[in-house]
């Protein structure tokens, strides 16, 4: 499943996806992971940052697409799905039907994956980029 998101849908697509649900269901595990994926696929830490803060409307290194893309992912986490046409529509305007079905696949593996680290109280395998270094 994994490999055909990444024929849909671009890295950076997948990365607001994945950054924005562990962001807002608090799974530092697979968040701190993808901040570091990030920067090997190029995608700066002010980037990074900015999808991080859950906030699109704010956001000063986000494009069109990226804030499409976190305000669908958060309607998807905040709102279990419902009432989000418009934020599903928007993202169907600037990318197409098919990407917006990808990404609402891709959202649920990161839901299902938040869980499921959650409930086991996993730790994060590596820190987060904006950790302080020792």
């Amino acid at each position: 499943m994994t490999e055909a998101f990444q024929t849909a849908l671009s890295g950076r697509v997948i990365e607001v996806c994945a950054l924005t649900v562990s962001g807002a269901l608090k799974n530092d595990y697979e968040r701190n992971q993808h901040e570091q994926l990030c920067l090997r696929l190029g995608l700066s830490k002010e980037w990074v940052a900015d999808v991080n803060k859950l906030s699109p409307d704010t956001a000063s290194s986000l494009d069109a697409i990226d804030c499409a893309v976190q305000r669908l992912c958060l309607g998807l986490v905040e709102r279990r799905g419902n009432e989000i046409n418009s934020e599903l529509n928007a993202v169907v305007e600037l990318l197409s039907a098919d990407k917006a079905i990808a990404i609402l696949f891709v959202v649920g593996r990161y839901v299902t994956h938040a869980l499921f680290v959650n409930a086991l109280m996993l730790s994060p395998p590596v820190k987060s980029i904006f950790t302080e270094a020792v």
